[in-house]
């Protein structure tokens, strides 16, 4: 029921794909394999070129501007502290308790899923919910104050749906990567493009213009800020003092479309790998964070990954967590 839906939802119906996992799991070339098949999905494919130095004298401005966007509250620090352990459903209502409208946000959300039954205790909600669209309603709901009124670069609506995807299939794709920390992957996932919400924090009036294919979206940005999202991110998760792991993820979570897996620091390339992919599945499936550019990754990445991609992103699992997310409201 739930794929149907979604199939109705893309516009999409899967084909038979030419390239099917090996079944014996012994050729290596075919289980490394980036094996998508792009005309099933959305998106424009596209080459990414590197990030390249920043403007220092525009950087050094939106860095003097990170008064503007608030601080995180502590209670997002010990929820991620507890998703991070592992904690129960049960011990991370007793913290979400602290925030009555968070609970009712959670409740809301967790009966517009569906259900026998009518949610109306917190941790019934975040057992419907699962983890990852918890932590992803919270996010939102502690960032509420940076949503203004006006024009700003990116919608802030496919920038919170992009986020919110990424990390739902980040924690997914973490588990078919051998060492990579799924808490991990579903927050950096959820925080790889914070930097474009800086953007918005800061920045009035629209993009302008259209990204070129073949020079990519960070080129764009550059032209446009005279800086890119990435080094936007790192500096916001400066100011927000996160973990040194999430910072760096977010300044290599483009590293896969242009470079091999050791030009990115070993303690986050797994969680790199996970959400870059998560993040072209996201575009694929129409929920891209403003732009709708897909870049294979480089060749080499595919080899943390187990199994065929494909298959991967027509599984139950992927169109479930997408169905959850699609029914957040914004």
């Amino acid at each position: 029921m739930v794929m149907r839906w979604l199939l109705t939802l893309f516009g999409r119906e899967r084909k038979p794909h030419a390239r099917q996992a090996s079944a014996s799991g012994k050729e290596k070339g075919a289980d490394s394999a980036f094996d998508l098949d792009f005309s099933q999905g959305k998106g424009t494919l596209a080459a990414l070129l590197p990030s390249v130095e920043a403007d220092g004298a525009r950087l050094e401005a939106f860095a003097g501007r990170m008064s503007e966007v608030p601080t995180l509250p502590a209670l997002w620090q010990e929820l991620q502290a507890a998703f991070t352990r592992g904690e129960s459903a049960k011990a991370i209502c007793k913290l979400i308790r602290e925030d009555p409208p968070l609970v009712g946000k959670l409740l809301a959300q967790a009966n517009a899923l569906g259900g026998k039954r009518e949610i109306v205790d917190a941790s019934q909600a975040i057992v419907r919910l699962g983890f990852p669209a918890v932590r992803s309603i919270a996010m939102h709901h502690f960032l509420s104050a940076l949503r203004r009124s006006g024009s700003s670069p990116y919608p802030s609506s496919k920038l919170w749906r992009h986020a919110m995807s990424t990390s739902a299939l980040a924690t997914l794709v973490a588990k078919q990567i051998r060492g990579c920390d799924p808490s991990v992957a579903g927050t950096l996932g959820l925080l790889h493009d914070i930097g474009r919400i800086g953007i918005n924090a800061t920045e009035k009036g629209g993009l302008g213009g259209a990204a070129d294919p073949e020079r990519g979206y960070l080129a764009f940005e550059h032209a446009r800020f005279g800086f890119d999202h990435l080094q936007a991110g790192v500096l916001l998760a400066r100011h927000w003092q996160l973990p040194q792991a999430i910072q760096d993820g977010i300044g290599y979570h483009h590293h896969p479309a242009h470079s091999a897996p050791d030009k990115v620091p070993a303690a986050v390339r797994r969680e790199v790998c996970a959400v870059y992919l998560a993040d072209l599945l996201s575009i694929y499936f129409d929920n891209g964070g403003g732009h709708d550019f897909i870049v294979p990754p480089h060749s080499g990445w595919m080899a943390l990954f187990s199994g065929s991609f494909d298959a991967f992103a027509a599984s139950r699992v992927v169109s479930k967590e997408l169905w959850r997310v699609s029914c957040i409201a914004l």
